[in-house]
């Protein structure tokens, strides 16, 4: 594990947000929102995230709740895949900052979504 002032440095140097995401999920930097219904899922789906290309497609929108931190939540759709079945996974959270001092990525959303369809040129819709 990186120490915080280690983690703060490479979060601010990735050039993209799913490689800041990816950062957060290895280095255990991230929270997921307790929800009774419906309920999130656990952080075991986040593992194919750490797979995924880095060029792969994410969006912005803007924030309606939560602690400080980014203005825009991301949204990420990918697929969970276990035991032969497959899984479509949402994703919606945002960087939490505190203070300035820590980083975590807050996620609000983990849940399973309609089957995604990607077009062509890689573009979520």
């Amino acid at each position: 594990m990186l120490s915080a002032a280690e983690f703060k440095r490479q979060f601010f140097d990735e050039s993209n947000d799913l490689r800041r995401i990816k950062l957060s999920i290895r280095e255990e930097h991230f929270s997921i929102w307790t929800r009774t219904n419906p309920s999130n899922l656990g952080p075991e789906f986040l593992a194919p995230i750490l797979e995924l290309p880095d060029d792969y497609p994410t969006r912005r929108a803007p924030r309606k709740s939560g602690e400080p931190g980014d203005m825009d939540v991301i949204i990420l759709q990918y697929e969970y895949r276990e035991f032969g079945s497959v899984l479509p996974i949402y994703l919606k959270g945002y960087f939490k900052y505190d203070g300035g001092l820590d980083v975590e990525f807050d996620i609000q959303s983990l849940k399973k979504d309609t089957p995604l369809r990607i077009v062509k040129g890689g573009n979520l819709k």
